[in-house]
């Protein structure tokens, strides 16, 4: 005994013209049918180009000088963008044999005041700033994108911290 056939009962048969295209796209790849149609090879582009951009953005902050000032503008480190020294600068009015713990304390809030610019910078270049992922219910830090509360230059810091 046959079974009748009945119009619309084949999936191919009720789709309109160009589905049949997007069904066999979904049949060569099982992922995308069980993750509805998602592309996972475009979505792995996007992120690999984000990978890039990020690491374009780091290489350029890390040749990156920035300065910190104190004291009005008296002690002036500079370092890079990778938090690496480059120069302290003094004004000889600071320099008291008899106060160098003001000294001390002038230098540590200048250093403290770099990275307080480096980490501004690192935030302002980052790709992934602004992006709210967490709508696809995505974690940008747990990507390796960027983004999380952790600092790239020191594992464990938060952003501005040394």
């Amino acid at each position: 005994m046959t079974t009748p056939e009945i119009p619309g009962n084949d999936h191919h048969s009720a789709n309109p013209a160009g589905a049949d295209a997007d069904l066999a796209a979904v049949d060569a790849d099982p992922m995308a049918a069980l993750l509805g149609g998602l592309d996972l090879g475009s979505l792995m582009e996007t992120a690999q180009e984000m990978q890039q951009q990020m690491a374009e953005a780091q290489n350029a902050l890390a040749a990156t000088e920035v300065e910190g000032s104190a004291g009005g503008g008296k002690v002036l480190v500079t370092i890079t963008g990778d938090f690496l020294p480059v120069s302290v600068r003094l004004n000889p009015e600071v320099v008291d044999p008899a106060e160098t713990e003001m000294l001390e304390d002038l230098i540590l809030a200048a250093w403290r005041d770099a990275v307080a610019e480096v980490g501004r910078s690192h935030q302002a270049a980052d790709p992934m700033a602004g992006l709210d992922l967490s709508s696809m219910g995505l974690d940008p830090s747990a990507l390796g994108l960027g983004g999380g509360p952790e600092s790239d230059a020191f594992p464990g810091a938060v952003d501005g911290e040394a």
